[in-house]
């Protein structure tokens, strides 16, 4: 009971906001949701329109991550090698690649127990419609229930590991930019670089589906925690290797999970943890189609989707600027993927 009415003000408070989450009291703002003007390219057994509004957000974030794994194992023989490798990693629309990434950091959160009890108590108590116009009204108020700081550990050390695996990916071919110097297709000077710039643009407004399996096993219930995250699990280090069978090849480059605990919030992204912890709060509750609209404004987090459309411009740049075929590889290790991972791994503030 003292648990509950200690979030009893915090409610009020949310309840009598002015603002709606779309403009929350911290300053960001966040546009209207738009239908993409690019064609939705799917695997033939992709996940059909089921499950919650949340976790429909995920299948773009889960076919970036199975793409990052893929990337791994690239061999780079010839000029076609190359193109595909920066094709893969550039084709993931920002906006489609934010939401997703929110809502599996969400899905991540909402796994400790103390929280879940926490959001459903207050609910019961207050009432669901109160409690989620609590949700609407004010982006912070999540993070004042019981169990919220826990919950953004489980979101921070997710959003490090998938940034750390990511960045890692990159480094790899970033460096292969130097081997590939002494191959001779790849030290030819890049043709046509307007084209291949063009062509790069509509790439990376592709909206990518996962198979319906790969978001049936993210897709898990709220509260199901029981310790610690195993490397294998959801928020986990090796979670994305093990989800396409290549965890035994897999090195642990991920945010030591130990260390999650006395991780922090990066000072200048507090917004983007009440955005996710806010989430988890959705996905504890359950929620309705009824709330699709309200969870896909707070899932498209504007400082995550600016940092990777910013990633996106300089990829580009870099293109740009590139004489030979053999600095594509940097373009595509240091810009796609390593900043990319960056934009995941803001959030967290390293304890030092």
């Amino acid at each position: 009971m003292k648990r509950i009415l200690a979030a009893g003000a915090a409610l009020v408070g949310a309840l009598c906001a002015p603002l709606a989450l779309a403009q929350p009291a911290n300053g960001d703002s966040t546009p209207a949701v738009t239908q993409s003007q690019h064609p939705i390219l799917a695997p033939a057994n992709a996940a059909p329109q089921v499950g919650t509004p949340l976790t429909r957000l995920i299948g773009p974030y889960i076919a970036f991550q199975n793409d990052i794994t893929a990337l791994r194992f690239v061999q780079m023989n010839a000029a076609a090698d190359l193109d595909n490798a920066f094709n893969t990693g550039i084709g993931h629309d920002p906006r489609a690649l934010t939401k997703g990434f929110l809502a599996y950091a969400a899905i991540a959160a909402a796994q400790d127990p103390a929280f879940v009890r926490s959001v459903r108590d207050t609910a019961s108590f207050y009432g669901r419609e109160r409690f989620i116009a609590g949700l609407r009204n004010d982006v912070r108020y999540a993070r004042t229930l019981a169990g919220a700081d826990r919950a953004v550990a489980l979101a921070l050390a997710a959003a490090a590991a998938d940034g750390a695996r990511t960045q890692a990916v990159g480094e790899q071919f970033r460096q292969s930019a130097y081997s590939l110097q002494r191959a001779r297709w790849s030290n030819q000077v890049a043709g046509r670089p307007q084209a291949r710039i063009a062509e790069l643009r509509n790439l990376s407004g592709t909206v990518r589906a996962a198979p319906a399996n790969f978001v049936e096993r993210v897709s898990i219930q709220a509260g199901r925690l029981s310790g610690s995250v195993a490397p294998d699990g959801v928020g986990g280090g090796l979670f994305w290797d093990a989800l396409a069978n290549r965890a035994d090849t897999a090195t642990l480059t991920a945010f030591n999970p130990g260390a999650a605990a006395q991780a922090r919030p990066g000072p200048l992204e507090q917004h983007t943890i009440d955005r996710i912890v806010t989430l988890a709060a959705y996905h504890a509750l359950g929620v309705s189609d009824s709330q699709a609209e309200q969870i896909g404004l707070i899932a498209d987090d504007p400082t995550t989707r600016g940092c990777i459309e910013m990633a996106r411009l300089q990829t580009l740049q870099c293109v740009s600027a590139s004489r030979f075929r053999y600095e594509h590889s940097f373009c595509l290790g240091l810009h796609v993927l390593r900043d990319t991972g960056s934009c995941m791994k803001q959030i967290v503030q390293p304890a030092s």
